[in-house]
């Protein structure tokens, strides 16, 4: 007897969606860059061959990602943006929370994403880029007292060492969760408080990717995410079992 399975409805999109597509695709295989202009809206209302409302909705659609900004008056017009982890993780929040997602398991996933990524950043071959990120982390930081000025040294460990990442799915992934415990779990603590463990740790990783010891690097970031671990979770404003906020 043979069974006949039900066919699966076609997905319906939106000319707008449609247009969205495309420009993506347009920017990524045309090679601009962020800060590159695009079309004007006529001549990508021309060039597509839709109406000037679908190509506004598209632009719109990009915009929201971060994709595509849009700077009004004279030399205006659609500009192309950057594939950022921040806007990513605007988006994964609205995910997470759907789906039931708590704080609790972002902290768990996180624990278990970032050791990977100091071990693929310790195997990356291209040496003089590990040696330009990861040096800054060797030493001292003179911040002078500005908190934001730190904040932005210390989290430039994550963030460079993602960038050494080759795996560019994991690298916007795990930045993509970093962004949400930073803005949403740790901002009730104050970094100086435990600034000696931020720097020593991160000290300890620099070496170990400088090294080039990929073991010595997952072990490292796993030691620093299990130090701090509880101080987040002792600062969080909130029960760990609520939901991810969208945010």
């Amino acid at each position: 007897m043979v069974v006949m399975l039900p066919l699966q409805q076609r997905e319906i999109w939106k000319t707008s969606e449609k247009i969205a597509f495309r420009l993506a695709h347009d920017i990524v295989s045309g090679g601009l860059v962020e800060g590159d202009h695009l079309p004007r809206e006529a001549e990508l209302v021309d060039h597509y061959g839709v109406s000037r409302e679908s190509i506004r909705e598209a632009l719109r659609l990009l915009e929201a990602q971060g994709m595509v900004s849009i700077r009004r008056g004279p030399g205006g017009g659609p500009i192309v943006g950057r594939a950022e982890s921040a806007n990513l993780a605007r988006t994964m929040t609205l995910y997470f929370h759907l789906s039931g997602s708590t704080y609790d398991e972002l902290l768990h996933a996180w624990f278990d994403l970032e050791p990977g990524v100091a071990g693929r950043a310790a195997a990356n071959p291209d040496r003089d880029e590990v040696t330009r990120l990861m040096t800054p982390h060797l030493s001292h930081f003179d911040d002078g007292g500005d908190r934001a000025g730190y904040m932005e040294h210390s989290n430039g460990l994550h963030f460079s060492l993602a960038a050494l990442d080759p795996n560019r799915v994991l690298r916007m992934l795990v930045s993509s969760v970093g962004d949400i415990i930073r803005t949403h779990v740790i901002l009730a603590i104050d970094p100086f408080d435990i600034r000696e463990l931020i720097d020593d740790d991160h000290r300890v990783i620099a070496e170990a990717v400088l090294a080039g010891d990929v073991a010595a690097a997952r072990d490292a970031m796993r030691h620093h995410i299990e130090q701090l671990d509880p101080i987040y979770r002792a600062h969080w404003d909130g029960s760990l079992f609520d939901l991810v906020a969208w945010k």
